[in-house]
């Protein structure tokens, strides 16, 4: 099926890009996503705005020992990229799981957050990670909680005329630990559901996690994360009762016809026992 009719305006600056989008326009990055829900008349937006030439927007920079990646950076430059791979090396294999080598080359982490799809890989690893996006306006610039960028299934917080620039990474210390996993269908499918956390200190002092795919957007577990503060992840007992306060909160559950919401949050409680168990041995006694 064909798009409908649009414009298409080719920003060469920020600014471009800002006065185009409080036209009516709609960002183009790296349209994995938005062309595909185009063609299928998912989506039918009469302004395209093209921000891939625009400077400022790309580079993945360390900052101590946190990241500043530009919103136009390629998920196959956050697989490759030793900056990443350093830190957390589990947003590079969260990275790795998308789509095909096409999609890797083509997506950006900017699109992947903003199209606001609660099965995406990357979102809960950055959620866990405590990341913020970098926002820019006509008026001002601002930074938000990836979690906060959310306003549902496929829906974000971001007003008329804004931009995300950037994602900041915080420094978690060289103790960090985390991992990321997900069910899909096949390998770098879509998942069912995902789920992410980064762990500093034996006790905990420091945790993050969070899971997509239970609800209409990635949830940070905040009831599992204060039951592991002060915990071990090689005590089992502390494990599984923190694991068994995850459930939506607030979000609508998300439930269709590759699983049900009972069924996701199942999934996600064993997915997410796992990749604690899979941390608690390793740790120093």
């Amino acid at each position: 099926m064909r798009t409908t009719s649009f414009r298409y305006t080719r920003a060469t600056s920020v600014e471009d890009a800002i006065a185009a989008l409080a036209d009516g326009g709609v960002v183009l990055a790296g349209g994995q996503s938005l062309v595909q829900t185009m063609k299928l008349r998912l989506a039918s937006p009469e302004h395209l705005v093209d921000v891939n030439g625009v400077e400022g927007l790309t580079g993945i920079e360390a900052v101590g020992g946190g990241l500043r990646i530009g919103a136009l950076v390629r998920h196959r430059e956050i697989v490759g990229s030793e900056a990443v791979r350093e830190r957390f090396p589990w947003l590079a294999a969260a990275a790795d799981q998308i789509g095909d080598v096409q999609i890797r080359n083509r997506g950006t982490v900017g699109g992947n957050l903003c199209f606001a799809d609660p099965r995406a890989n990357l979102s809960p690893v950055l959620i866990a990670l405590g990341a913020e996006v970098e926002i820019r306006g006509a008026e001002a610039e601002r930074r938000l909680p990836v979690e906060q960028l959310f306003a549902g299934f496929r829906a974000n917080t971001l007003a008329v005329g804004e931009l995300v620039t950037a994602i900041h990474v915080p420094d978690w210390g060289d103790a960090a630990r985390g991992g990321y996993v997900e069910i899909a269908r096949q390998p770098n499918g879509v998942p069912i559901v995902n789920v992410a956390f980064a762990v500093r200190g034996t006790p905990v002092d420091r945790i993050g996690i969070a899971v997509g795919g239970i609800a209409e957007r990635p949830l940070r577990a905040t009831a599992v994360e204060v039951a592991l503060a002060g915990a071990r992840l090689d005590d089992p007992d502390a494990v599984q009762a923190a694991v068994d306060r995850l459930d939506r909160a607030d979000a609508a559950p998300l439930g269709d016809l590759h699983g049900s919401a009972e069924y996701r949050l199942h999934i996600a409680k064993v997915l997410l026992r796992r990749l604690l168990d899979s941390d608690g041995p390793s740790e120093e006694s």
